[in-house]
C-alpha cells in the first residue's frame, strides 16, 4: 500500500490510472484520506462480494420466508434429480 498526495497523484496520474497495489490518496492541508484506488482486478472481485451482499439484503424477506424456502428447495431438487 501506499500514500499520495493528491498533487503526487496529478503530477503521475499513472499511479492512480494503473495501480499495482492499493494506492490512498491524501489531502495534504487536512490530512485526511479522500480516496481510494485499487488495482482492476481487486475491483471486480470486490465488486462480485458487494452485489451479491446487495441482492441478499435486497432480497432477504423473499428469500427467507417458508414458503418460498420450500419452493426454492423443491426446485432445487428437481434440478438436482434430473442432472
Amino acid at each position: 500500500m501506499k500514500t499520495l498526495t493528491i498533487k503526487e497523484a496529478v503530477k503521475k496520474p499513472s499511479n492512480i490510472s494503473n495501480p499495482k497495489e492499493i494506492t490512498y490518496i491524501l489531502d495534504s492541508k487536512e490530512k485526511k484520506i479522500k480516496s481510494v484506488v485499487i488495482p482492476y482486478e481487486m475491483y471486480l472481485k470486490v465488486k462480485e462480494e458487494l452485489e451479491a451482499e446487495e441482492f441478499l439484503k435486497r432480497n432477504y424477506k423473499t428469500l427467507m420466508s417458508e414458503k418460498n424456502y420450500k419452493i426454492f428447495k423443491e426446485t432445487t431438487d428437481n434440478i438436482a434429480e434430473d442432472l
